[in-house]
């Protein structure tokens, strides 16, 4: 039996090795192993190898190591968990510093930096001095109605509005500034209640261990986290309450990062809101002037709006998120003692369900500052909001896919290396389903609930999952530098801008110097498509040697293309049809016939309106291209019709039908029958077709042709036959052909 036992101890030692490999390779930055656990949890329990009895299987300690065994496969989870809370910590970090100089110099010292400004106060005077001006003018205006006594002019009304316009006039800047100080007072003892005390030591200390950032990392319990992981000895506590584990380190990490976006939103809204109230403490005199100038009414109006709306926006984003950070220190008591957040949702009374809503009730809040933001009105602070939303957020998944991503696959490659050496099914199931999925990833909070919470703030654009964020990115990028693959790409795209600027250059001259183009410029064309075509500068200009040198399919694609505009798909139409359109002008129809002679359909399609409608152009259509024209969607059924009557047979049917003389038209060589070919001369109605005045004058090849159609009945063929006998005498062509050729058969 002991035999047997030291057996089974062997064959399992592999896979308890690939187990360890896993837990090692996902949990290193822990700084701890999990290997030891198993051994305290069976420490203590005696064992004797000297017995021969199989020994009884003790409930307590299966209990427990069913417990160990789930816990420990929660690791991994845990391990994820806590390095997306890491770096989120080191996020709010800088993003805390830089909030706290943004609030230092914008609201504490802002009177320092504007109100003083010297530059400002000129600027307040020059308005102030035309205000003033205005004032005169109107002091002497009430005067002279006065003297000349206009009754329709109320001097009660105007006067006492004129006088206080004087007087909040020149006090206009104080009475700004007296609102701006004011606000900023308030915000001042709301940040107090943060309890950020002065800034001592390195930038990294103080955004650490001072303002809103540092007592958000406090009261959240992030070090208590990094600390629980310093020592090996306390890594077991974490695989005590996974769940609890899982939801307070992901709870913490999108409250954190909620947090980031939030401060760094506020960073820049208070710089926007410090240039807003400046440039509205220049302008006061005109806000004030709205008071008693009906005129201005409505800029005042939009002034006092701006002024209000910017001056509490700093107080309103404080106390909001003031009311978060109480909230978070208020649920951190635990049995009536102090205690970080964490500790309150890990280790306190309450269930999992309690813990996610105490970290929705305080998202919600933050959140509330970014609603407040925009109801404000504040200059650019939808585009802010959205911008500090995919740059936390971005770089917090990026940064968790490039440290998860390179654990999980340096850990699959160790074990794919182990389960081909050792023939480990094990080591090779838990690459390629547990670690490879793991590393191809991407491990973004907006995708498991933080998007949703961006988007209910009007935060769409900040909502969108990071791209190209994976570990296998970052290093395809790196690879491509160390291979030198990325040095050639660049070098590829370097001649490929430099040919891009010899062609832009050889077209601006071929349009403005009156150049050819060169060859290697032409081939350079010819190999583009259109979408390439499109973004040339020369193209969106409506380069007419563009428009004169590319295919009918590269002109048709850019005729099709969105993103030029109407003008400049009319200039570069009527650049490549210039030839025709002077043919046109000129009525030269054999020209515009050889202009016309090797288009394309799409070319034809693409034939401007004016020049494809002329006289010209429609009788110089050959058949095939006034097929192809009447049968196109992309002309208007009135240019379709128009077509079709300027064909070759309806002219001459119209002509025939209206000719007083038929026999002297059909015999005419200008417009005759004769200027007819065969073909054309065989659709012809059969009406006209039977007339004595066509019948007599068919050729032999018109008669092969109309046999060839076979649209007649046998009347109207003996009616035909009937005149060419009447007219003709043995001897002649056509009357042989009828009678004894090789079609007599037909038309007989």
């Amino acid at each position: 039996m002991a035999t047997v036992m030291a057996t089974t101890n062997v064959s399992m030692s592999p896979r308890l090795a690939t187990l360890g490999a896993v837990v090692l390779g996902i949990l290193a930055l822990m700084g701890s192993t999990f290997f030891v656990f198993p051994q305290t949890v069976v420490a203590g329990e005696p064992t004797s190898s000297a017995t021969t009895e199989a020994p009884k299987a003790d409930p307590n300690v299966l209990e427990m190591a069913g417990n160990v065994l789930g816990n420990f496969s929660l690791s991994p989870i845990i391990g994820i968990s806590y390095i997306v809370l890491t770096l989120a910590g080191f996020i709010l970090g800088l993003v805390g510093w830089l909030f706290n100089i943004s609030v230092a110099y914008l609201v504490f010292d802002f009177g320092k930096y504007f109100g003083n400004s010297g530059g400002l106060l000129v600027g307040w005077g020059v308005l102030r001095d035309f205000g003033n001006i205005l004032l005169l003018f109107g002091f002497v205006s009430i005067g002279i109605q006065t003297i000349l006594n206009i009754n329709h002019f109320s001097v009660g009304k105007a006067l006492p509005r004129l006088i206080i316009f004087a007087v909040l006039l020149n006090f206009s800047l104080f009475v700004t500034e007296a609102i701006i100080d004011s606000t900023n007072a308030v915000a001042s003892v709301l940040y107090s209640e943060t309890r950020a005390g002065s800034c001592v030591g390195t930038a990294t200390e103080c955004a650490i261990n001072n303002g809103i950032a540092s007592n958000i990392l406090n009261a959240a319990g992030i070090g208590t986290v990094l600390g629980n992981l310093n020592l090996g000895g306390k890594a077991l506590d974490l695989l005590s309450n996974p769940i609890q584990k899982v939801v307070g380190f992901l709870g913490l990490a999108l409250f954190v990062t909620t947090a980031s976006v939030v401060l760094l939103a506020g960073a820049v809204l208070l710089i926007s809101r410090a240039v807003v109230l400046a440039f509205l403490m220049i302008t006061s005199p005109i806000g004030f002037a709205g008071m008693a100038i009906p005129q201005l009414n409505s800029f005042a109006n939009m002034w006092w709006k701006s002024l209000i709306n910017n001056a509490l926006f700093a107080p309103a984003y404080l106390l909001l998120i003031l009311v978060s950070l109480k909230i978070m220190v208020g649920f951190s008591t635990v049995n009536g003692k102090t205690a970080d957040l964490y500790a309150a949702v890990t280790n306190g009374t309450g269930n999992d369900a309690g813990g996610l809503l105490i970290f929705g009730l305080m998202i919600g809040f933050l959140m509330a500052s970014l609603i407040a933001a925009r109801k404000f009105g504040i200059a650019g602070a939808d585009f802010v909001i959205n911008s500090a939303a995919a740059l936390t957020y971005g770089t917090l998944a990026r940064g968790t896919n490039f440290v998860v991503g390179g654990i999980a696959t340096a850990a699959a490659k160790h074990l794919e290396r182990y389960g081909v050496e050792k023939n480990s099914r094990l080591a090779r199931a838990l690459s390629s389903r547990v670690l490879r999925p793991i590393a191809n990833s991407n491990l973004d909070l907006r995708k498991f609930g933080a998007g949703a919470i961006l988007k209910a703030v009007g935060a769409t654009s900040g909502a969108k999952e990071a791209e190209h964020a994976l570990f296998k990115d970052t290093s395809d990028i790196y690879n491509d530098f160390k291979s030198g693959n990325q040095g050639k790409e660049n070098e590829n795209a370097i001649k490929r801008r430099v040919k891009a600027d010899a062609l832009e250059n050889n077209l601006r001259a071929a349009d403005h110097g009156g150049t050819s183009l060169p060859p290697e410029s032409k081939q350079a064309l010819a190999s583009m498509s259109a979408k390439a075509l499109e973004e040339l500068h020369a193209t969106q200009e409506g380069s007419s040697t563009i428009a004169k040198n590319v295919s009918s399919d590269q002109f048709d694609g850019l005729m099709k293309s969105e993103n030029l505009t109407e003008r400049v798909k009319s200039d570069l139409k009527t650049a490549r049809f210039e030839d025709l359109t002077k043919e046109a002008n000129e009525k030269n129809v054999a020209a515009a016939t050889a202009a016309l002679r090797n288009m394309s359909k799409s070319d034809l399609e693409n034939i401007p309106y004016r020049t494809l409608m002329s006289d010209t152009v429609l009788e110089a259509l050959n058949d095939k291209q006034r097929e192809d024209l009447i049968g196109s969607d992309k002309r208007t059924p009135e240019e379709r019709d128009k077509i079709k009557a300027w064909a070759p047979t309806s002219l001459f049917e119209a002509r025939f039908r209206s000719a007083p003389n038929k026999a002297a038209f059909v015999r005419n060589p200008v417009n005759g029958l004769g200027k007819l070919k065969p073909a054309q001369v065989a659709s012809l109605d059969t009406s006209i077709l039977t007339n004595p005045a066509i019948a007599q004058n068919l050729s032999v090849s018109m008669l092969n042709e109309i046999a060839k159609n076979n649209r007649l009945d046998v009347s109207q063929i003996a009616q035909i036959a009937g005149e060419i006998r009447r007219s003709k005498r043995p001897g002649d062509p056509v009357f042989e052909h009828i009678t004894t050729g090789p079609a007599s058969g037909f038309w007989n």
